[in-house]
């Protein structure tokens, strides 16, 4: 597998190409707009704030959190993430502000417009694994 920069400055008219275990994805062709996508991901940085556990309807127990990873260039993105497994959740929750992290999951691309009409990325993950320097957790059993 090779890697591949997505463009982050304009996801909305985006045109590359990204090999996902041998099959080749093309997304946003022909200038038209970015569909939702997951990719399997990992991704690394701190979090920022502190994780929440809610309820959903039926009573299933997740967390949300966010966290703050760096690009290839510098600047800071957000990744807005859930967490249902017993284990990852547990460990997102023992977390503090600023905890270093990896998490590993089904990633989707996102745009947002900011209040300067300005496009920027945003990413959701559903974490199944998450490493941090007080435990790790193996992949939902």
């Amino acid at each position: 597998m090779r890697r591949i920069d997505l463009p982050f400055q304009d996801l909305t008219t985006a045109s590359f190409s990204l090999h996902i275990k041998g099959k080749c994805n093309n997304f946003g062709l022909n200038k038209e707009p970015l569909k939702s996508s997951m990719i399997d991901a990992l991704i690394a940085g701190r979090l920022f704030g502190i994780a929440e556990e809610r309820s959903g309807h039926a009573g299933s127990a997740y967390v949300t959190c966010k966290v703050r990873a760096a690009t290839d260039d510098g600047e800071l993105i957000i990744c807005n993430v859930i967490a249902f497994n017993d284990k990852v959740r547990n460990t997102l929750l023992a977390l503090h502000d600023g905890d270093s992290l990896s998490l590993s999951g089904a990633l989707t691309p996102k745009v947002w417009t900011d209040k300067q009409g300005k496009t920027r990325p945003a990413l959701d993950l559903v974490a199944h694994t998450v490493i941090t320097m007080h435990s790790n957790t193996p992949d939902q059993e």
